[in-house]
């Protein structure tokens, strides 16, 4: 681990920032995937608008948006074993190739008016569904496309484009609802899945199969005894769970802060869901840049401390300038948390185990929507700021505990 973090010190200092898109196929995975989550960024916009226009409930938006969840916190330790299993650039391919079709499907049901509320449940749980084998595969397929030296840059970097989809993705999505309406925002989720398509197709992916001597199960048990003993990445799976599950539920509360609590209405809503997103990109670009630093499980565990306290601190502020500051704020250090969290287990983990590691990583940030569930309800009982506070605080003194229990591993 020390030699890993000494050499990739050593190529921060001889790279720069974008040293990592140096790498023909990594840089093709890197324009792929912002074609592919800028998509993703406008089809969402078109999904939560269509799914309150045709049934004008609060809950069907949600279980909408929440169902692509329930599939892959089933799934995605299957998916893990299968992105160890398969060719990886093969079940990319597969699994964008189908995310692209119902992207199309959806758009032309919109586009002839046949479309029904049932179509978007299907289309939320179908997705889910390949979502579960796609982003294990979308994980672990950075490790064979730089070397070691490079791996936290290319982590970062694949995490800035995620966030700057998150900016420049409903923007789209609002421009495509005024002018084609959802159906052609859902052609655009297609058309940017696609993209992703024909960038993997062209990319040299090294194939590393697991041996076929075991079964599905047995994989699955060596994944799950790989992460049991190995104390380091437990403890950096709680250290994901916890903050996703209590700190990130700022995300979901922001129309309540906007509209109620401060008093700004819903045009508030996408200002401060914009400043939350820059500074996620902000903080992204700070780890592909000197994320040698963060090299360590205490180093990141300091970064979800500080995430989860800036919550607090936002969940506390009287004033809408100062909120809209805190959530810059805080979508920075929740990137580098994040980020270097992820980047930590995966360098930790063997080659031949990845798939089935981030397999189960996933469900770390899959609990979300439990916590989003749990801390909304308590907003509406004892009102979301106060929610909010205890969220982050629950999330800051776990992580706490954690580090003063296992000191082994700072």
């Amino acid at each position: 681990m020390r030699e890993l973090v000494l050499r990739q010190q050593m190529a921060g200092a001889r790279g720069g920032m974008l040293r990592s898109l140096r790498h023909r196929d990594f840089r093709l995975f890197w324009v792929g995937l912002g074609l592919a989550l800028t998509g993703f960024q406008v089809q969402r916009v078109a999904l939560g608008f269509l799914a309150y226009d045709l049934t004008g409930s609060a809950l069907f938006l949600t279980l909408v948006f929440g169902g692509d969840s329930l599939p892959m916190i089933v799934l995605s330790p299957i998916g893990g074993v299968m992105v160890d299993r398969v060719n990886r650039r093969t079940l990319l391919l597969v699994t964008r190739t189908l995310i692209a079709a119902t992207g199309v499907a959806i758009g032309a049901l919109v586009l002839t008016g046949l479309v029904e509320p049932w179509h978007l449940l299907v289309f939320a749980l179908a997705t889910g569904v390949l979502y579960a084998f796609d982003i294990p595969a979308r994980q672990a397929a950075i490790r064979d496309l730089v070397p070691d030296e490079d791996f936290f840059n290319a982590v970062a970097l694949s995490s800035s484009i995620i966030q700057a989809s998150r900016i420049v993705g409903p923007a789209i999505g609002g421009l495509a609802l005024v002018t084609t309406g959802p159906g052609g925002a859902f052609l655009c989720m297609g058309a940017g899945n696609l993209g992703l398509v024909v960038m993997v197709a062209l990319m040299r992916l090294p194939h590393r199969p697991l041996p076929r001597t075991q079964g599905t199960l047995a994989n699955l048990k060596d994944g799950f005894r790989f992460i049991l003993r190995n104390e380091p990445v437990w403890m950096l799976m709680l250290m994901s769970a916890i903050p996703a599950m209590f700190a990130m539920t700022y995300q979901s509360l922001t129309p309540v802060f906007a509209e109620d609590v401060l008093g700004q209405g819903r045009g508030a809503i996408g200002a401060m869901l914009t400043a939350a997103g820059a500074g996620a990109l902000a903080g992204s670009m700070t780890v592909a840049a000197v994320g040698e630093r963060f090299g360590r499980p205490s180093a990141s565990a300091m970064a979800a401390i500080i995430f989860s306290l800036l919550v607090v601190a936002f969940a506390l502020s009287p004033t809408y300038p100062l909120s809209l500051a805190l959530l810059v704020a805080v979508g920075l250090a929740g990137a580098v948390y994040s980020v270097s969290n992820s980047t930590l287990v995966q360098s930790i983990t063997p080659r031949d185990l990845q798939g089935r590691v981030m397999g189960v990583y996933q469900l770390t940030w899959n609990v979300q929507l439990a916590g989003s569930l749990l801390i909304g309800a308590l907003a509406d009982a004892a009102g979301a700021p106060l929610a909010l506070t205890i969220a982050g605080v629950i999330s800051a003194t776990t992580v706490v505990g954690l580090l003063a229990l296992r000191r082994s591993v700072v």
